[in-house]
């Protein structure tokens, strides 16, 4: 009698517990994947937000090293005025230093006056830029002394009548882009990958 009372009870639960769990774990992966897709559209959005900012950075920068270019042509009998101007941009900026190239890519004016007389021919940027339809490029640039990655924004520059001056070249240190721009993702982090798909940041 007790062992088919003790077997009901355990029918009865069973048939009552495996639903239930069932129930649960149906439940369960559901919010789980409701979560994950949540994320996704999360990061999706940090991302459109982190690369909007950095573009809109970069084409601000591009604007800027534009009428720099402009006023450079009449501030070439004052360089000591011409660099005082550099310099002021380039503290506008998460940026390392900006630099004036002369059309075969030797630095003819810096806000970092050690860059002048050096040959920046070689930035893959500077080859693009002066070859592009609207004249910018952008590259990963290589740790300086203090270690830090960065990328080159170069921008072709002309005369006022049109004719090819050079380009300006900007870096931008992303450490320091970073600190002063600060986008916190909190369910991962933010990456920047240039045009050839190497992670720069």
């Amino acid at each position: 009698m007790r062992g088919r009372i003790a077997f009901k009870l355990t029918a009865i639960w069973l048939a009552v517990a495996v639903p239930l769990v069932a129930i649960l774990v149906g439940t369960y992966v559901q919010i789980y994947d409701a979560r994950i897709a949540e994320i996704q559209q999360e990061r999706i959005g940090y991302a459109r937000l982190s690369a909007f900012a950095f573009r809109s950075l970069i084409m601000d920068a591009q604007r800027t090293m534009l009428v720099l270019g402009d006023q450079s042509v009449e501030a070439k009998d004052a360089p000591d005025a011409l660099t005082e101007g550099l310099r002021r941009v380039v503290a506008q900026y998460p940026a390392t230093y900006i630099a004036m190239l002369d059309e075969d890519g030797e630095v003819v004016a810096a806000s970092d006056e050690s860059l002048v007389g050096q040959d920046f021919s070689s930035l893959e940027a500077y080859a693009l830029a002066t070859t592009s339809a609207d004249g910018g490029a952008i590259e990963p640039s290589t740790s300086t002394e203090d270690g830090n990655p960065g990328v080159h924004v170069v921008q072709r520059i002309y005369s006022d009548a049109r004719e090819p001056l050079g380009a300006m070249v900007m870096r931008i240190d992303l450490e320091r882009l970073h600190e002063e721009f600060p986008l916190d993702v909190p369910t991962g982090g933010i990456s920047i990958i240039d045009s050839w798909g190497q992670v720069v940041f």
